[in-house]
């Protein structure tokens, strides 16, 4: 088993443990966590496949990284593992913090909640790459969040995005897999989200999922 294997293997089990004792509700399911312990093989494949390419791309690429929208932390502590320097951030950290009951992260993660205002007083120059998978179509207005992340970046560094693309197919996808997948705080999709990027920073795609039938995408940003 490889190493991102065994910390998808804990983390599956651990958030599955959570929803069964406790259920869910808007903050868990804004987090995903109904889809990272689902046990169908498709969603399964589609939500952690994802993360594992995003773990591996910046695992080669980057030594600090920014987690924006960290939700269950699970890339968090992928990375951390790693020696990584990791800062964890969401707009709210319960999702984490009910995890963290539960596996102990390691100490090079540092853990920050809030928004715009704690984002603008992070140091400039301070992380080689931000990571920001599946929460930049939650955000009305990505600009004044781009700016911030502009100054946070070191020269040369970048983000990583993943997104649903919405389509008819994703859309008909969560109708079968039931109320805890409503999307509801989605605001605009990935496809969206990429094409106002590309008009003021150099986007590369790196994957989509799946070519034929695109339900996601990934790509990163470069100022």
């Amino acid at each position: 088993m490889n190493e991102f294997k065994a910390v998808k293997k804990l983390f599956k089990t651990t958030i599955s443990e959570i929803l069964n004792t406790q259920g869910t509700n808007e903050a868990l399911n804004e987090s995903a966590f109904p889809a990272y312990a689902n046990k169908n093989p498709l969603i399964d494949s589609l939500f952690w496949y994802r993360v594992e390419y995003s773990f591996n791309y910046l695992l080669k690429n980057s030594s600090t990284v920014f987690d924006f929208g960290c939700g269950s932390g699970v890339l968090s502590y992928a990375l951390a593992q790693k020696n990584i320097d990791v800062t964890a951030f969401d707009i709210t950290l319960a999702p984490i913090n009910i995890v963290k009951d539960k596996i102990s992260f390691p100490k090079n993660i540092s853990f920050m909640e809030g928004g715009l205002t704690e984002l603008q007083a992070i140091e400039e120059n301070k992380f080689d790459s931000i990571a920001a998978l599946d929460v930049f179509e939650h955000i009305i207005d990505l600009e004044p969040y781009i700016e911030v992340f502009k100054k946070i970046l070191k020269p040369g560094g970048f983000i990583i995005a993943s997104g649903p693309t919405e389509n008819w197919l994703y859309k008909m996808g969560r109708k079968i897999a039931g109320k805890d997948y409503s999307g509801d705080y989605h605001e605009t999709n990935i496809i969206d989200v990429r094409t106002s990027l590309e008009k003021i920073a150099e986007v590369k795609k790196l994957k989509i999922i799946y070519p034929l039938l695109p339900l996601f995408e990934i790509f990163i940003v470069k100022f």
